[in-house]
């Protein structure tokens, strides 16, 4: 009998132990590899993406152009953060127009977990019109990525070609030394026209204030720019940075008229702004993970002129915490633990041995002792703080000293430590969870979510308060906190 319980246990172990050491891949692959456009018209295609996980994996996707086929012009770079699920999904992929007709080269690169799945092998064409002859010549043989480490992903090189060693090579080719020289002139204007566009792209970015801030926080943190490159065409930029001997950042983004977005993605740590590092929920997150012995690694830190999205990488990815700020406010926090089983072979293998030796000395000694019941596992007490009533006065006293927007706020905030008090475990709430506890068929519920919506679009949206409508909400929400507490009594 020890024998066998030993043999089941080792089997046990040894199962364990290897669906740990199974690790999981991300596989992107295109339906066709060669896809055609009509120029002016913005490409669009679909990957298949599957992932092998049991979770959402984060990471960073690549899209990258490059000319191909004596095409004139820069290629393209899209960098961004997503996250893919477990399972078969697919993924949408912009890949921007062209106003002339073009070949491109696609490759698509997505870094995980310090391994990359690149896809190549795939042509994209504009053309001036697409005929039959076009739509038979699309191949549909699928294109499947391969696994490489993300230090190996490949990066896409490119660059505007040397007109002048393409006209040489007409003139050999029978062109008339004329007719080159007329073409090098073509050309020649053509570069230059898309030099200074591709100038005034840039000047515009480096003097954007969300991209200056950036750049600013990158030099903070002893990193020099070491390049920049702009499409006008699609208003696309990437600005590099490097410190020290190999530590690399960048800046991704797009500028049209105004900026849309500039997303700065480094693989180092990089200092956490005020505002963040200032949020209790950051703190007591943050807390969590470096108690688990875990470093800061790769930041993210994604703007746009009304929103700005950061993520804090903590051991490689093992987890993640990401943060979103409006109108100069923190909103939204989050922690994602991505689980980690190689530590935990090495304590299950203690773990088996000891229940192993400690069953062969029981059977020994022939003795039988009771299990001591486990203790009762006490539930977690909130932090004492404001009751919802208190806050609500402080709310009161802000108003009546002008001190409209903080009024707001802490009104919103009263009525969702009560809602969380009486419905939840008395934790902070956002509005959405706080609506996310209430019953639809609750009929304060309706009267909640009005009353957090007002609140919102006075702290965070900027809309100037009506005169008597502060007191009505206060009303509002002084009758809900009674009515529970009558009912908890």
């Amino acid at each position: 009998m020890t024998r066998r319980f030993i043999l089941v246990l080792l089997l046990l172990f040894a199962v364990v132990a290897c669906s740990a050491e199974a690790a999981g891949e991300v596989t992107l692959s295109a339906p066709q590899s060669d896809y055609v456009f009509q120029i002016g018209e913005t490409g669009e295609i679909t990957l298949d993406v599957a992932s092998s996980f049991g979770a959402e994996v984060p990471g960073t996707l690549t899209v990258a152009l490059r000319p191909t086929d004596g095409t004139v012009g820069a290629g393209r770079n899209q960098v961004r953060s997503i996250k893919v699920g477990s399972g078969e999904r697919t993924l949408a992929v912009t890949l921007g127009t062209s106003e002339i007709p073009a070949t491109f080269g696609l490759a698509v690169t997505f870094e995980y977990e310090g391994k990359a799945a690149h896809l190549s092998g795939v042509t994209v064409r504009f053309v001036e019109e697409i005929t039959d002859e076009e739509t038979q010549s699309e191949q549909e043989a699928r294109v499947t990525s391969v696994e490489t480490s993300a230090a190996q992903s490949q990066e896409g090189t490119g660059g505007s070609q040397n007109t002048a060693s393409t006209a040489d090579r007409m003139v050999q080719a029978g062109q008339m030394p004329q007719d080159a020289d007329a073409l090098r002139a073509g050309m020649a204007e053509e570069d230059q026209q898309i030099r200074e566009a591709q100038d005034d792209l840039l000047a515009r970015v480096m003097a954007d204030p969300v991209v200056l801030r950036l750049d600013h926080r990158l030099k903070i943190d002893g990193f020099e720019q070491a390049g920049q490159e702009g499409e006008p065409e699609s208003g696309e930029f990437t600005l590099t940075y490097l410190r020290g001997e190999g530590e690399e950042a960048r800046i991704d983004g797009v500028m049209a008229d105004d900026l849309a977005y500039a997303c700065l993605t480094s693989a180092s740590p990089l200092q956490i702004p005020g505002l963040v590092a200032g949020n209790q929920t950051f703190q007591e997150y943050a807390g969590q993970v470096t108690g688990e012995g875990l470093a800061r690694g790769r930041t993210v830190m994604n703007l746009t002129p009304e929103e700005q999205f950061y993520s804090f990488s903590y051991g490689d990815g093992t987890a993640e915490i990401h943060v979103t700020l409006f109108g100069g406010a923190v909103r939204e926090v989050t922690l994602d633990w991505q689980m980690n089983w190689l530590p935990l072979i090495g304590l299950m293998a203690g773990c088996i041995l000891l229940l192993a030796a400690a069953y062969t000395a029981s059977r020994r000694r022939h003795e039988k002792t009771p299990s001591p019941l486990p203790p009762e596992e006490e539930k977690p007490t909130p932090p004492p703080g404001p009751s919802p009533l208190a806050l609500l006065a402080r709310a009161e006293a802000d108003y009546e000293a002008g001190e409209e927007v903080q009024a707001y706020r802490g009104a919103a905030r009263a009525l969702r430590e009560q809602v969380s008090m009486t419905h939840g475990a008395g934790t902070e709430l956002t509005d959405e969870e706080t609506i996310a506890l209430l019953s639809e068929a609750d009929p304060t519920t309706a009267t909640v979510r009005e009353a957090l919506s007002k609140c919102s679009r006075v702290s965070f949206g900027g809309r100037s308060p009506e005169k008597t409508e502060f007191i009505s909400i206060v009303r509002v929400i002084r009758e809900i906190i009674t009515k529970n507490n009558g009912e908890v009594q």
